[in-house]
């Protein structure tokens, strides 16, 4: 899920993408899933 999700910023960041102030927030999700994985693993 998470290395999945490390690819969603950039294709939200394409000019093509209908809703590019989503990249932010999607971004901030994923940091805190990757320090909840290093936290846990």
């Amino acid at each position: 899920m998470i290395r999945f999700s490390r690819l969603m910023p950039g294709q939200m960041l394409d000019p093509a993408w209908p809703h590019p102030q989503l990249a932010r927030p999607v971004a901030a999700t994923l940091r805190q899933l990757e320090e909840l994985w290093e936290l846990t693993h």
